[in-house]
């Protein structure tokens, strides 16, 4: 498993989400981090992190560069199976290990999705956005819902093959992950996981 986490400018946060990662209950992963050009301490942090756990790698690359930053790790990684992490996000503490175990015993899943939670400074636990189980075609015509969208990339754990058939675009910069999502639903499996 490689756990890609794209940052940018994410120094609140970066901790949490490195926590986050390294408290998993499955543990035999790699974290790839790619820093988008972060002009704060995040390069710091990172240095930090990469001295207590031998498990996690940079690369580093300015900003908004040639390459996505998730597609970057993506084709880095030595992971089967790749799940994705923002820096301003944090994973459940099971969420590798039963995200793995749904691909490794449903062999027509190709990517597994979870809830989420929204937290801001103000209110620590804002609100829980309860994702449906879909049938594959009602999750691809639910992404095209304007009243919701089923899931968002820092849920998501899949092949590594899917993600390298289906990159993120180098050309919608605004919405790269939605146009993205729109392509993966399309051809690949997705099945629900109710996890927060």
């Amino acid at each position: 498993v490689s756990i890609i986490l794209s940052v940018y400018n994410q120094e609140a946060f970066l901790s949490q989400a490195l926590d986050s990662i390294l408290s998993q209950t499955y543990s035999h992963f790699e974290v790839l981090i790619i820093d988008d050009g972060s002009t704060d301490s995040c390069d710091q942090i990172i240095k930090s992190y990469k001295k207590k756990d031998s498990r996690i790698h940079c690369i580093h690359q300015t900003q908004h560069g040639v390459v996505d930053p998730k597609n970057l790790g993506i084709a880095q990684a030595k992971g089967e199976y790749i799940g994705l992490l923002d820096g301003c996000d944090r994973m459940h503490p099971r969420r590798i290990e039963l995200q793995l175990k749904t691909l490794l015993d449903q062999s027509t899943t190709d990517i597994v999705y979870t809830n989420i939670i929204r937290i801001n400074d103000k209110f620590p636990l804002l609100n829980q956005s309860k994702c449906l189980e879909f049938s594959q075609e009602d999750l691809y015509a639910q992404l095209f819902s304007e009243e919701v969208i089923p899931f968002i990339g820092s849920s998501l754990m899949g092949k590594r093959s899917c993600f390298l058939h289906e990159p993120f675009s180098e050309v919608f910069h605004q919405a790269r992950e939605y146009e993205c999502l729109l392509r993966l639903a399309r051809k690949f499996q997705f099945t629900y996981l109710d996890l927060p």
